[in-house]
C-alpha cells in the first residue's frame, strides 16, 4: 500500500471514529446535535483540508455556526491541547444546568 492510499485510509478511519464518538457523546449525555455549542478536534495521522471539524459540523447534525477548533497537525501534543481547550471551553461556559455537560 503506497503513501497516497494509506493518507486516504487514514482519513476514512479517523472521520468513522470521530463521527462515531461524537454521536456516542452527544447521546450519552442526554443531548441533542444542535445543543453543543463547540467541537475540539486533534488527527495526527493525516494533515486534511478540510478537517475533522468541517466533516463532523455536516454528518452529526450539530449547528453550522458551532465554534470549531482543530488541532491538526500538531503531533501527539495535539491530543493533549485538544483537551485543555475542551476544559477551558467548558469550565468558560455560562452555566446552563441541562446543556453545560463535558462530553
Amino acid at each position: 500500500m503506497g503513501v497516497a492510499n494509506r493518507n486516504q485510509q487514514a482519513w476514512v478511519d479517523a472521520s468513522t471514529f470521530a463521527e462515531r464518538a461524537a454521536a456516542q457523546a452527544v447521546e450519552k449525555a442526554g443531548l441533542q446535535p444542535g445543543d453543543i455549542t463547540a467541537i475540539v478536534t486533534s488527527n495526527t495521522t493525516r494533515w486534511a483540508a478540510p478537517g475533522l471539524d468541517v466533516h463532523l459540523v455536516d454528518k452529526p447534525g450539530l449547528r453550522p455556526d458551532v465554534r470549531r477548533i482543530a488541532l491538526a497537525t500538531v503531533g501527539c501534543t495535539g491530543g493533549a491541547q485538544a483537551l485543555t481547550r475542551a476544559a477551558d471551553l467548558v469550565n468558560r461556559t455560562p452555566r446552563r444546568p441541562r446543556h453545560r455537560r463535558r462530553l
